[in-house]
């Protein structure tokens, strides 16, 4: 499954990798003022929040594995709302069976959504998400520039509420890969995919996917770009048959020593899964304390979607101050469940500078439109918020946040404001 972004994904990720493994503990306190998101009744709630983060890359000669994720345990101290375990990570791990010839590959990909998109993301309104995938991939040369690269995955996907998202998958791929110069390469890509729900009232939503594409890459010393196009085709069970574009394209350039900028193109089919898998923690850039605040959610259903995507970013990064600037843009028509269409776009800063070497200040903003086409619904999400963070001792930091979410809404049951304060004490061994 996306075969593409996660390739570039990789690629990319590798040239920022500081350690083998890099981890921390984080030891929070975080009050808010609308726990509920409520727009009338807003209740007030305190959490303490103990977090173990984590991030690994290494390769040995029969192994190669990367982990990345936050794992927390929110303790209420109010009654009214239940404790949670909550949890962000993706974990790859090859067995290379045969060194360059053979390896058998496990996945895993664990998250947090909505139950209803159409709803504010509220503890009551959460579930657990996973995706696993396993299978041994095949690679044959075929001359000193020409490789072809087979696959074979089994994929599981499952929710803990939304059971209609719970399926089995075969996929098969194959990739034909040429080199046509010291820094690029040609690819002739194919793939199917067979998808059956576990729920029998979903049996006539079973379906088998193909895809077919060209692909292209380029890395050179500032321009790094991956481009593909083709085609994919779905059949359902229940006769219908649809054919759509497949076209995406992702790169970074390096403007100076200094700036960076990236963008990201997409038009092709898209369902849950692949979106989980696409928004999956990166560990090279895990611990980046410019990540960025990422309040785009999945929703998590059995429907496939067209996905229309652009976004764009720049980084900066001076002696003493960092700053990313980006926007998105996004548009997906569902094939069923026609409700769940949406546009949505907006801008992100987040600002770093270090006042001294002991202590930084932080601000963070963005600014999310969404419409949902079926009801001519509009949302207008703001997130704003600014920290400190001071460093006590080598490997020991205190850090003090206060955040405000506010969205305005064509309907008025989907209004409401929060502010946050969260103090954290953090334990970062050396390297991380």
């Amino acid at each position: 499954m996306a075969y593409l972004a996660g390739a570039i994904l990789s690629g990319f990720a590798a040239r920022a990798q500081a350690a083998p493994l890099q981890w921390g503990v984080d030891l929070g306190i975080e009050h808010s003022d609308n726990i509920g998101l409520s727009p009338a009744d807003p209740m007030s709630a305190t959490a303490l929040i103990p977090s173990l983060l984590v991030a690994w890359q290494d390769q040995g000669a029969r192994y190669r594995g990367a982990l990345a994720g936050t794992f927390s345990y929110y303790h209420y101290t109010q009654g009214e709302i239940g404790d949670q375990w909550l949890g962000n990570g993706s974990g790859k791990f090859d067995w290379l069976m045969r060194p360059g010839r053979l390896y058998w590959a496990f996945e895993d990909y664990i998250g947090q959504e909505p139950v209803d998109v159409l709803r504010a993301s509220t503890p009551e309104n959460t579930q657990r998400t996973n995706v696993f995938a396993t299978g041994p991939t095949l690679t044959l040369r075929l001359g000193s520039a020409t490789e072809l690269q087979t696959d074979l995955r089994y994929i599981t996907s499952t929710a803990n509420k939304t059971d209609a998202f719970n399926a089995d998958r075969g996929q098969a791929a194959a990739h034909l890969l040429r080199e046509i110069g010291p820094l690029s390469r040609l690819s002739l890509n194919v793939s199917g995919q067979d998808v059956r729900f576990r729920e029998d009232a979903l049996k006539p939503n079973d379906y088998r996917r193909y895809e077919a594409f060209l692909g292209y890459e380029y890395d050179g010393p500032r321009l790094h770009l991956q481009a593909a196009a083709g085609g994919s085709k779905l059949k359902f069970d229940d006769g219908r048959d649809f054919r759509k574009p497949y076209a995406q394209a992702l790169g970074r350039f390096s403007v100076s020593a200094r700036g960076e900028l990236t963008f990201e193109l997409d038009d092709r089919l898209y369902d849950a899964a692949e979106d989980l898998i696409a928004r999956a923690p990166d560990p090279a850039t895990f611990f980046d304390p410019l990540g960025g605040v990422n309040m785009r959610t999945t929703t998590i259903s059995p429907d496939v979607y067209m996905d229309k995507e652009a976004q764009l970013g720049y980084v900066w990064r001076g002696p003493r101050l960092e700053a990313r600037l980006g926007g998105y843009w996004r548009k997906q028509d569902f094939l069923t469940l026609t409700n769940f269409d949406q546009r949505a776009y907006g801008p992100a800063l987040n600002v770093l500078y270090a006042l001294t070497p002991r202590t930084s200040l932080s601000a963070f903003a963005t600014r999310n439109v969404t419409r949902y086409s079926a009801s001519a619904r509009e949302d207008h999400l703001g997130y704003y918020g600014v920290a400190m963070g001071h460093q006590l001792a080598q490997h020991w930091s205190v850090g003090l946040q206060y955040a405000r979410r506010k969205q305005t809404s064509t309907d008025p049951t989907q209004e409401y404001t929060e502010n946050r304060v969260l103090l954290t004490l953090s334990y970062r061994p050396t390297g991380a």
